[in-house]
């Protein structure tokens, strides 16, 4: 990871860095959980079950609404909400660091990149029956047979398959 791609600008031009963003951003979504869902998020493996439930809230919301302009942008807002909090989730059992690729927040574990929140924007938009549990049991997968065997890692497929489905990891 090249430190310029670590550091963003907000729109007043002051740099900050990505995980301290992500981070925040996580904490955004503990308080979002509690208050209009009522759900306790705090990094817990129990609290996976009720990200699980918060996100086929979300869907079911999105899905009874009619779509109307700019709505694009409110779904990815909510997707990067969510998933910073999977990502941190992510990062505080396995190490690694967000890093930015383009407009893309990744989580880079032993130098393989996971993009929980492209798994979220799938869930809330068009794939509630993804699983983010099954999503964090691949990953889990792909980290240990990285760190057991790293050649091996790179020639890993760029996604782990959930039945029929993507996780949307990258190797770095």
């Amino acid at each position: 990871v090249k430190p310029e791609d670590m550091i963003i600008s907000d729109s007043d031009g002051i740099m900050s860095n990505i995980n301290d963003e992500m981070k925040a951003t996580a904490d955004y979504a503990i308080n979002a959980a509690k208050k209009r869902f009522k759900q306790e998020l705090d990094f817990s493996e129990q609290s996976i079950s009720k990200l699980e439930n918060i996100l086929g809230q979300i869907y079911w919301g999105f899905s009874n609404q009619p779509k109307v302009a700019g709505e694009d942008g409110v779904i990815l807002n909510t997707a990067t909400i969510w998933g910073s909090y999977l990502g941190e989730y992510m990062r505080l059992k396995w190490g690694g660091t967000w890093i930015l690729k383009g407009s893309n927040r990744l989580v880079s574990i032993n130098n393989i990149e996971f993009s929980p929140t492209n798994l979220v924007y799938q869930i809330i938009t068009s794939h509630p029956e993804y699983s983010v549990k099954n999503y964090l049991i691949e990953t889990e997968k792909k980290i240990f047979s990285s760190a057991i065997n790293p050649q091996e890692s790179q020639s890993l497929s760029e996604n782990i398959n959930q039945p029929k489905k993507k996780i949307f990891s990258k190797q770095s």
